[in-house]
């Protein structure tokens, strides 16, 4: 009978501990009060240009959410994991922040690392926002959605404007190999322009020189680049030892001449790079806010920064209507985001899910961008 009742009690416990570990695992998010957001961003190695301000631009609207109340009394709290702009670490991060750390939902930084995150909110089916200049990422999973400018949109306008607008006749593919959105790219040049050059490089090698010569051997007008800044500082600077003066035609415009290229380059070499770009964020609420806050930013720190203020500020205008934390009503809420706080004039998310930005193209002349198109 002992024997019975000893059963009949482990049976109970062990159906206790279940409950509760459910019960512990639905409130994750609500038992300290907080709905948490994991973000995985390069916070060191060469990428950390990006994920520092970015991080800088997220916590700027948790501040100003939870300020303000919050969303249903619960306040909004970053989980951050440095990628070091490596998939395997990114990969990592993601498995923690789902797993252990039981965040809502994830903000993931660069394209690569993205590719590499997407399998696990795939498979947890959770909504994440991914900033990536690939737009295939919102269409390899129902739950992604792509923040950042369009590879194939921006880099089609740039060779529309280049090729129907100012006469360039051959456009040279100044793209690095190993790079998700360089295909993405090619493939937007290419609905304007079958003229091309081949001017591909193996990412983070430092040197163009052949290329560049290989560019000017083949007399294209204009190179299609896209990348970041501490490869055009090297790209600026070679072009000059060599008196190439060929012109970039990139995006964004931190990106295509940063603070150091404009100290270290003569005019002579930038005079004519045409970028497509972003709102002037500088000016905008936001910026003047965050310039407050880190006077002492650089050009290059202002655009992730606006990035990762808008990537929470949409999460949190969809959360507004979700307070029971639900991630099919999360999900949904998400698509259809309208009229929040933004920094780069955003306004939610395309039906592909893909974050509408209004672009504009600027060109370059001593020292100055110049509005070409609105």
């Amino acid at each position: 009978m002992n024997n019975i009742f000893k059963l009949i009690a482990g049976i109970v416990v062990i159906f206790l501990v279940i409950i509760l570990f459910a019960f512990a695992s639905k409130n994750s998010q609500t038992a300290s009060g907080s709905i948490k957001i994991g973000v995985i961003t390069p916070l060191s190695g060469s990428m950390s240009y990006w994920g520092l301000p970015s991080t800088n631009g997220m916590k700027l609207a948790v501040e100003e959410i939870n300020n303000a109340g919050g969303i249903s009394n619960k306040k909004l709290e970053l989980v951050v994991e440095d990628s070091k702009g490596d998939v395997a670490e990114g990969a990592n991060a993601a498995n923690k922040l789902i797993n252990i750390d039981k965040v809502f939902t994830i903000i993931t930084d660069l394209t690569s690392v993205s590719n590499a995150v997407l399998p696990f909110t795939e498979k947890a089916q959770m909504p994440a926002i991914f900033n990536a200049a690939d737009s295939n990422i919102a269409l390899q999973s129902k739950f992604a959605f792509k923040t950042f400018y369009d590879a194939k949109k921006e880099c089609k306008n740039l060779a529309d404007y280049a090729v129907n607008v100012i006469g360039m006749k051959k456009i040279g593919l100044l793209l690095p190999t190993t790079m998700p959105y360089s295909q993405t790219c090619i493939s937007g040049v290419k609905e304007v322009t079958s003229n091309t050059v081949d001017l591909s490089y193996q990412f983070l090698s430092g040197d163009y020189k052949t290329i560049l010569l290989k560019a000017k051997q083949a007399k294209v007008d204009g190179m299609v680049w896209l990348g970041f800044p501490f490869e055009t500082d090297v790209l600026n600077k070679q072009k000059q030892e060599l008196g190439i003066k060929i012109p970039l035609l990139c995006g964004y415009k931190e990106e295509c001449i940063s603070d150091t290229a404009k100290k270290t380059v003569s005019n002579d070499y930038l005079n004519g790079t045409i970028s497509f770009d972003f709102q002037d964020i500088s000016s905008s609420a936001f910026g003047k806010k965050y310039l407050a806050l880190y006077p002492d930013t650089s050009t290059e720190d202002i655009v992730p920064a606006a990035f990762g203020y808008d990537e929470v500020m949409t999460i949190a205008s969809a959360l507004k209507k979700d307070s029971n934390l639900d991630k099919t009503t999360f999900f949904e809420e998400l698509k259809n985001v309208k009229n929040y706080s933004t920094a780069i004039g955003s306004s939610g998310f395309d039906s592909n899910r893909i974050l509408n930005i209004n672009t504009r193209l600027l060109k370059y002349n001593n020292g100055n961008w110049d509005l070409i198109t609105k």
